[in-house]
Parts: C-alpha cells; structure tokens; sequence
C-alpha cells in the first residue's frame, strides 16, 4: 500500500525534487539526496528477520515442490535455528553461513535423513555439535561450522559419517578433547586437500599428517613426549691434597744440632 502524503516514506523523494527544481548544481542535489534517502532507510528499517519467517525456510518448510532440496540465505537473520529443521527430510544442503543466526545447532538436525551439505560458518553459534549428526551416515559429505563460539568435544559418533569429506570446525576456541581416532580413519579424508581443519581451537590429536595425510595445520600432542630424565649432578670435586709437612730446613738443622752435640761428647771424653 502506498504511504500517506507527507509521510516519512515520501518525504525523501519530494525533497530530491524540490531541490533539483531550485536551480542547484546537480552535484548538490545528488549529495543531498543521498544523505536524506539513506537517513530515511536508517530510520525505516526493521530488525533482521528469523529463519522461520524468510521465504526460503517457508518453502522447504511446506508440503510440495517448492523447494529445490537447498536452503541458502545470504541476507542476515536473527534468532535460532528451529528445532523443525529436523521435519525437512527433503533438505540435501543447508547453507545459512554469514546471516547472524545465534545458539546451538538443534539435535534434530539429524532427523534430516537427506542431508549431504551443512554450512552455518562464521555465525554466533554456540554449544556442542550435536551427536545426533552420527546418524547421517548414509549421505553427509561435509560439516563446515567453523568461525562460530561452539565448545564441547567432537563428538565420536561422527567416525560413523563414512562419506564425509569435509570437516571444518576452526576457530572455535572452546572446542577441546581429543579428535576421535575413528573420525581421522575415515576413508574418504585421504585423498583431499585441507579437508579437516581445527585451527585455533583448544583440542588435541595425533599428527595430521601421520593420520591423514595432511601437512597444515598441526595439533598439539594429547600425549607430549615425556620429559627427559634429570641430568646427575655433576661430580664433587676432588679434595685438595694435603700439603706435606716434610721441610728440608727442619730436617739439616736437626742434623747440624746433632753433630754439634755429638762433637761436644767427643770433646768431652778426649
């Protein structure tokens, strides 16, 4: 419906035309123009809308042929992601990466039973990646959550996602425990390149390269190399040796005193 004369959605537009008709250099006009239009877009302008309420989650959310099996938005949201994305088992590929969705990935995510591709980086998502993703095994190729606030540990049951291709959790720093053996002997992580990242998160592992083939990044050691033994102490010192007490001086002088008393009797008796 259009708004009222005079209204704040009108005003903009009649300003611009006033001030073209003045006889003002267009430059001017242009500059005005923008600065009032953009004002009036500040003020107009409402909060991000919720995932429930944007046209695309309706479309996958409804019966029918509305949806083409992918639910991508690129424009911000706000809110949570709704528990009934686990209703939507015709979803292959949830693509909700950038729009400002908060809170924890709902457990039902695994009642998706269709779903290849998850894509929710750099959002405010908090709380544990959900276990209930193990049981997507049948068709889970990729888990791209990286650049949100997620804590907890990876959970084991994801070494059952035989598929999986692709592993992104980095820059989670709440993220910690150790990576499950059984998800870096999953077959399918081998023959690719930066498929599995956990930089910048507080977990720990074995070498990525060992397990999976993969130089960059490196994890710290769950299990550091123990510590050296401490070096012995270093010898004692040898104990100076004594100075003899034996004088030459001493020993002549004790002599010449003896024959000086033994001249004295030989003079005595003659």
């Amino acid at each position: 419906a259009a708004a009222p004369p005079g209204s704040p959605h009108t005003r903009p537009s009649l300003s611009c035309v006033m001030l073209g008709s003045g006889g003002w250099r267009w430059t001017d006009v242009q500059v005005v123009c923008a600065a009032v239009l953009l004002s009036a877009l500040v003020v107009t302008a409402g909060p991000p809308p919720t995932l429930d309420s944007a046209s695309e989650w309706q479309a996958c959310d409804a019966p029918g042929d509305n949806c083409d099996g992918t639910l991508k938005i690129e424009y911000p949201l706000s809110g949570t992601v709704p528990t009934t994305i686990g209703f939507m088992t015709s979803i292959i590929r949830i693509k909700l990466s950038e729009t400002g969705i908060v809170g924890p990935i709902p457990t039902e995510i695994g009642l998706a039973t269709s779903l290849i591709r998850i894509d929710l980086y750099s959002n405010g998502l908090t709380s544990s990646i959900p276990t209930e993703l193990g049981m997507l095994s049948d068709t889970l190729t990729r888990i791209r959550v990286s650049y949100n606030s997620l804590q907890g540990t990876l959970p084991t049951e994801l070494a059952s996602l035989t598929l999986l291709e692709r592993l992104l959790v980095q820059f989670n720093e709440a993220l910690s425990g150790t990576i499950p053996t059984g998800v870096l002997a999953l077959g399918s992580f081998t023959a690719l390149d930066n498929h599995i990242d956990f930089r910048n998160t507080s977990m720990c592992g074995p070498d990525l390269f060992t397990a999976v083939g993969q130089y960059e990044p490196s994890l710290p050691s769950c299990f550091p190399d123990p510590a050296p033994p401490p070096s012995p102490p270093p010898p004692s010192p040898a104990p100076a040796p004594e100075e003899s007490s034996f004088s030459w001086f001493k020993f002549f002088f004790k002599l010449r005193i003896i024959r000086f008393v033994l001249d004295c009797i030989s003079s005595w008796k003659s």
